[in-house]
């Protein structure tokens, strides 16, 4: 599910904040976008994709290494 987008002012470039439940369905969801059914994925050559974790998950998970 797509949470935010947001396009770099001055790049042809959009940066995109997304919510999925696994691998899987991140790699669905890259090859289902119009870029990719048009044959012209090769104009996205520089995807990054980087996972993000609840800050309050990983807050109470410190919590927890130093024995509170």
């Amino acid at each position: 599910a797509i949470k935010a987008l947001w396009k770099v002012a001055g790049k042809y470039q959009v940066i995109g904040v997304f919510d999925f439940p696994d691998a899987d369905s991140v790699d669905a969801a890259l090859h289902s976008l119009p870029i990719w059914n048009l044959g012209h994925h090769e104009m996205a050559q520089n995807i990054t994709l980087v996972p993000l974790r609840d800050y309050r998950n990983w807050a109470k998970q410190l919590i927890e290494l130093a024995g509170g």
